[in-house]
């Protein structure tokens, strides 16, 4: 007789729970996997903190040798002396006061701004210069944002030296005071930069203007010719793309250019304060006022048109 052995059936608790997977070696598994993240984290904290140590160390060790280098330079005159980290073997001065006076000289001449770093400055005061030659060497100034005369009796400044639209892009501003010229200077009637924002001349001998400055200059924000002798302004003049024109302090008792102005040209700001002035024309107001607002404080008008 054959015996036959007889499978046990599969109770109810077998079928609904399939295999149970072991517990031990997947919480082993997950344990390894956070311990790696956890060593990933710790290793890109570390190499953060290094990089920002060298980058520290870096920044340290040009700062030191351009603390060491300025202590070298020997630029007279200079108001600001920077630090640029990196150096092209010339002086890094941002701001200029060239005197004459301080250096006796009479004039700067195209050896003057040998030294410098052109990419540097920024602003140039030329002053007490009994015989002011503007060297050409002054286009090579490409970042100059401001020019400033003072003190001064300009001989030549020619095309070859002026302010230019291609060599001063960043120019912003001409300043010049207190200097005697036998004529309008030539550096100023070329094309000027198109950055260029005010041109003020202060208690010069000029006694009368150009008749097409209207067309040499192009639209500004001030255009001032102030404490000086003129008596007359050239009624072009008044054409000028500008916001504030002045001519405060000067010797004008009429204005009788300004009734020659053609229909629809419009001043925003005329300052003619500090002035003899006696009448300004009947004109000026009607039928429709050209001069937006008109400075007439210490003159000797009685009543306005």
């Amino acid at each position: 007789m054959q015996s036959v052995a007889v499978k046990p059936k599969a109770s109810s608790t077998d079928t609904e729970n399939p295999a149970v997977v072991d517990k031990p070696a997947a919480t082993s598994q997950n344990s390894s996997h956070f311990a790696s993240l956890r060593a990933i984290r710790k290793w890109k904290h570390v190499v953060t903190i290094v990089l920002f140590v060298i980058w520290g160390t870096i920044i340290l060790f040009l700062h030191g040798l351009a603390a060491q280098r300025a202590k070298h330079y020997e630029v007279v005159g200079c108001r600001a002396v920077t630090r640029p980290w990196f150096s092209n073997g010339k002086e890094p001065c941002s701001s200029l006061v060239y005197d004459c006076h301080a250096r006796n000289t009479t004039s700067p001449d195209d050896s003057s701004f040998d030294k410098l770093d052109v990419v540097a400055l920024a602003t140039l005061a030329i002053a007490h210069c009994p015989e002011l030659d503007m060297p050409r060497d002054f286009q090579r100034l490409e970042n100059l944002m401001m020019l400033h005369l003072y003190n001064s009796t300009i001989v030549k400044w020619d095309a070859e030296s002026s302010v230019s639209d291609t060599a001063h892009t960043r120019m912003l501003s001409v300043l010049v005071g207190k200097t005697q010229m036998t004529e309008f200077p030539e550096g100023l009637l070329q094309p000027l930069p198109a950055s260029l924002l005010s041109v003020q001349f202060s208690e010069t001998n000029l006694t009368k203007l150009p008749d097409d400055l209207y067309m040499r200059w192009h639209a500004m924000a001030m255009i001032a010719f102030e404490n000086g002798d003129l008596t007359e302004i050239p009624y072009q003049m008044f054409f000028s793309p500008v916001y504030t024109l002045s001519f405060a302090g000067n010797k004008i008792e009429t204005l009788p250019t300004l009734a020659m102005m053609p229909p629809g040209m419009t001043i925003p700001e005329l300052n003619l304060k500090n002035n003899p002035l006696r009448e300004l024309p009947a004109a000026l107001m009607a039928p429709d006022p050209f001069v937006m607002s008109i400075n007439a404080q210490n003159t000797s008008l009685s009543a306005m048109p």
